[in-house]
This record gives structure tokens, sequence and C-alpha cells, in this order.
């Protein structure tokens, strides 16, 4: 039996699926089963998982709302790019379809995607209807594809707002309930504090009885682990890159210091 416990990174759905192995093995081997302790943990194991089948069900609307934001954050930012590429286009009959529309945008602010929720729907249904006279229109349908990107906006708008007001409905349901993630925490508590040392013990003290579904759980354990401490190891080293290429190395700052002393 490892001596490695469940790392407390294991994403939720991670944590899901190595608990309903391990409590499949359990029900799959009536030696195990026999045991009224092991037998106690998993009941408690399954219970939780119970809770947390209901807490995911619970909980799909906020990840729609949250996937929709990012939809409709995307379409806006993309809009910004269509309106500023026609803007500073080198045929002055285009550029000046782009400035008007330009213009209007930024008075709305190329910011709007940052606010919060509530803000950026008022903004996008002000920006929607700034565009809507027939000057405006005009513009638009002088511009190829302007009209359709601005019809991918509306609708990402749209959706989001329908499923905005679902979780908003559904918030409710929420309060006094335990989340996913806090579920996940119970499952790694169960897992390292009552099931694994207690079979690390069993596996010693009556192997012909504990010895398969010991390494069963441990095999399963170790699978879970290698995925998340591979996803902390790949953070880590993207954190660093990350640094490394904004703060450059000592031999790239001195070169650009040589450089900034020849131009003085």
């Amino acid at each position: 039996m490892s001596d490695s416990n469940v790392l407390f990174n294991v994403k939720n759905a991670e944590m899901f699926e190595l608990a309903s192995n391990i409590c499949e093995i359990f029900d799959s081997l009536d030696v195990v089963s026999e045991d009224e302790t092991l037998s106690s943990f998993i009941n408690d194991v399954k219970t939780i998982l119970q809770k947390m089948t209901e807490a995911q069900k619970r909980e799909k609307p906020i990840s729609h709302s949250k996937e929709a934001d990012k939809e409709r954050d995307f379409e806006w930012r993309r809009v910004k790019r269509v309106i500023s590429g026609y803007a500073s286009n080198a045929l002055e009959e285009i550029a000046e379809h782009g400035k008007a529309l330009l213009a209007v945008f930024e008075t709305i602010g190329s910011d709007a995607a940052n606010k919060k929720n509530a803000a950026e729907t008022g903004l996008i249904e002000s920006f929607r209807q700034k565009l809507s006279n027939s000057e405006m229109q005009s513009h638009i349908d002088a511009l190829p594809g302007m009209r359709e990107t601005l019809e991918k906006l509306y609708e990402a708008h749209e959706n989001f707002i329908s499923l905005d007001v679902e979780f908003i409905q559904k918030s409710a349901a929420l309060e006094g309930k335990l989340s996913s993630t806090a579920l996940k925490k119970q499952l790694i508590f169960e897992m390292n504090t009552h099931i694994l040392p207690y079979l690390r013990v069993m596996s010693i003290a009556k192997p012909d009885m504990f010895a398969v579904f010991s390494r069963a759980v441990a095999k399963s354990v170790n699978r879970a682990n290698a995925v998340a401490s591979a996803r902390r190891t790949r953070r880590a080293n993207e954190k660093a890159a990350s640094g490394s290429a904004e703060n450059g190395t000592e031999e790239e700052k001195n070169v650009a210091a040589k450089a900034l002393e020849g131009l003085s």
C-alpha cells in the first residue's frame, strides 16, 4: 500500500471519479465488503458523492452563465478589432465609415468586457441603441462583414441575458448548500484521514483480505496525483516563463541600457 495521500489540488471532477472508482472496486470485492469499519468509511464516501452529484446539478446554471459571459466578452473585443481595423484602413472611403463607428464605440468604452455583468449589459444595450439610427446603419452596411460581426455580439449578449436570468432564479437553491468544491474537500478528508490510513494498517495485518483492494486503491490514487502534479508543474513552468519574458534576462537588460546610453 502506497504512503501517498490524495493531493489537495485535484480537480472536482478528478476527485469525483477517483472516489467513484474506489467505491466500485469495493462493491466488486466481497472479501473487503465484510469489514464493518471499511464499509462504514465507504458508505460515508458514497453519501458525499451523492451530495456532490446534486451540487453539480445546482451549479450548472452558474457554469453556463460564466461561459456565456466569456463568449460575450470575446465578441465585444472582436467588434473592437474589426471597427479599429476599418477606421485605420488606407482607403479613405472605407476609413470614414470605420471612424464613424469607432466614435460611437469609444463613447461606450473599449473596456466594457472588464465591467461587472450588469454594467456590461447596460453598455452593450446602449451601444446597440446608438447604432440603430439610419445614419449609423448606412455606415455598417458600407463595411463588409460589419453587420455579421455585430449580430454575433448581439446573439452572445442575448444568450448571456437568458442564462443569467436562469442563474439568478436558481441562486436561492444554493443558499445553505455545500458547493462541489466543499464536498470535494470532504472526500479528500475521508480518503486521507480514514480510508488510506486504515488500508495501510490492514494490508499488513490481514494481507489476504485487503491486499487486492489496497493495491487497486493505491493505483487509483497515484494516477489521480500524477495528473494533479503534472498540472501544478505545468502551471509553475508557465508562470516562470511568463515572468522571464516580461522581465527579460540580465543580458537583455544590459543591452537595452547600453542602447539607451548611445542615444543620449
